[in-house]
């Protein structure tokens, strides 16, 4: 697995990284904690060191999962959190004061929001594309302006 150094922070990552939020939030019906947990270890141990979750998944209960995975090879692996939820509102409340971010997250790295979930990449996802009642991409957009600069 090729890795990549986020920013100019040090962390080494691999290319590709593990969007945790599936597992058990969002998208359809959740896999069973052992099945997660499992599935966690197993991109590890395929090269992957580079796992992403959010508090408002569950709330809480995937970054439960992803920790509970993690904890043997903590030292190995770079989890990636979002935050500038209000507490206690995961729904559309909003708090990235300062103070709140120092609460739940220890350095701050920017990384794209979804680009295979939205078919950017993978060209799996295109407008003919349906998801289960339940799935969160049914409210979520597909597409973001891009601006470039000459």
């Amino acid at each position: 697995m090729k890795h990549r150094q986020l920013g100019k922070s040090g962390l080494d990552v691999s290319a590709i990284g593990f969007g945790c939020m599936g597992l058990n939030f969002a998208y359809g019906e959740a896999m069973d904690k052992a099945g997660a947990v499992a599935l966690i270890r197993a991109a590890f141990e395929n090269g992957v060191t580079f796992f992403d979750t959010a508090e408002a998944y569950g709330p809480f209960t995937n970054e439960e999962i992803v920790g509970e995975a993690l904890a043997p090879i903590r030292d190995q692996v770079v989890i990636a959190t979002k935050f500038g939820f209000k507490e206690g509102d995961y729904t559309g409340g909003m708090d990235s004061r300062p103070e709140r971010i120092r609460i739940v997250a220890e350095g701050i790295g920017f990384v794209p929001f979804s680009p295979l979930g939205k078919g950017f990449l993978t060209g799996k996802i295109d407008a003919k594309t349906t998801f289960a009642k339940n799935d969160f991409r049914n409210i979520a957009p597909r597409c973001f302006p891009i601006t470039t600069r000459r």
